[in-house]
């Protein structure tokens, strides 16, 4: 009988101390870490570096970093000229809303004025340069829509405060205009 064999019991034993010191994804996270999570992404951004942390992350790390479930991800969602796309929001947690095409981050939407109120067109310019391409903005006839295509980062603004941005991964500004951009047309009293 197994149960009486002292190698099974040194087996099981061992078994035992292995799977409790070992990493377990399926356990829910601490809850003083998430609270800590949640704060982190509730701070106000102060720089583009802050944002662009979620460049590139899979849905599975994104949906893990926030908290979120598959209740938080709606498919076929539809974003400027992006179709087809799957997108998770947690405003709860966090006030954006993330695009993905499978498990593959294709864009970050952020449009509260509120969060990115410590962000500025000059702070942006001081960490990506001035070299963004002006295109008309959606957010009315007085603001427009700075790319930076390189560093995958478009922000709307009135030349003072800023209205939303968009992270991507970096392409050339052909990409971004061929997938992501779609011209609002001009604007009309």
């Amino acid at each position: 009988m197994p149960n009486g064999n002292p190698g099974f019991r040194r087996f099981l034993v061992f078994v035992l101390v292995i799977s409790c010191r070992c990493p377990d994804e399926t356990r829910s996270p601490n809850p003083a870490a998430l609270e800590a999570t949640v704060q982190d992404f509730r701070v106000k951004p102060a720089d583009v570096k802050s944002l662009l942390i979620w460049q590139s992350q899979p849905l599975a790390t994104v949906q893990k970093m926030l908290g979120a479930t598959q209740t938080n991800v709606r498919p076929n969602a539809v974003y400027e000229k992006l179709t087809g796309v799957s997108e998770l929001t947690y405003p709860q947690v966090f006030p954006g809303r993330f695009y993905f095409r499978g498990d593959d981050f294709v864009l970050l939407y952020i449009g509260d004025e509120t969060y990115l109120s410590r962000l500025s067109p000059a702070t942006i310019e001081g960490e990506l340069g001035t070299e963004g391409i002006w295109h008309r903005s959606r957010e009315g006839k007085t603001s427009g829509l700075y790319v930076f295509p390189a560093h995958g980062f478009a922000f709307s603004s009135d030349g003072e405060t800023v209205g939303f941005v968009e992270i991507f991964p970096s392409m050339t500004i052909e990409e971004y205009r061929d997938s992501i951009y779609l011209d609002p047309g001009p604007f009309i009293k």
